[in-house]
């Protein structure tokens, strides 16, 4: 019982400060479907809802909904160690890419990408949490997997270029799609993507 109690109140926790707290990044939302909720219950570890746990859950959420994002990204990132659920990983990357907290970024990315190998989502927040971490070789593998899902290359593309058009360093971004477009040969979409970026 006291499981099923905590998937209720984490989805209920999650969901609030979804809603309330931070500013909504296209680049950080794919397209894609999300997964049944029958393959999402099964990749769920079983927690069992203790004190500390759900203390520990109601500061996370009180930090991120006074905006102290990076305590909130270390919370929800010790959280998810601790639980090794996939739904805390993904707050804690997502809470930690706004905050520009790029460590835990990229640490929370690497959990939730580890529960979730198939997620779009993950893979993008992996992508522009190693390009600020300048892992620029570990990217470039990371935007080949975003590609070789089935889709629209030239959507593909332009979701690519839209992500990278975000980052700070923009030096290190370019780099890396143009070793992505040296891959794919001369892909008019890649080359589009290239100069939208660019300019």
């Amino acid at each position: 019982m006291q499981k099923f109690l905590f998937s209720v109140l984490l989805v209920a926790i999650l969901a609030a400060s979804g809603c309330a707290s931070l500013p909504q990044d296209e680049a950080m939302h794919a397209q894609a479907p999300a997964p049944a909720a029958d393959a999402e219950e099964a990749n769920l570890p079983r927690v069992e809802l203790t004190g500390d746990l759900l203390y520990a859950l109601l500061k996370a959420d009180f930090l991120l909904t006074r905006g102290h994002y990076d305590l909130a990204a270390e919370e929800f990132l010790a959280l998810a160690r601790e639980t090794q659920d996939l739904r805390l990983a993904e707050e804690a990357a997502r809470v930690a890419i706004y905050a520009r907290d790029n460590g835990r970024a990229l640490a929370a990315a690497r959990l939730w990408l580890a529960a979730a190998p198939q997620s779009v989502e993950a893979q993008q927040v992996m992508v522009v949490a190693l390009i600020r971490n300048g892992e620029s070789a570990e990217a470039l593998q990371h935007l080949k997997d975003l590609l070789s899902h089935p889709g629209d290359s030239a959507n593909s593309f332009r979701l690519i270029a839209s992500l990278l058009s975000r980052e700070q360093d923009l030096h290190t971004a370019l780099d890396v799609l143009g070793q992505l477009i040296k891959s794919r040969g001369d892909s008019p979409d890649a080359l589009f993507a290239y100069s939208h970026l660019a300019l």
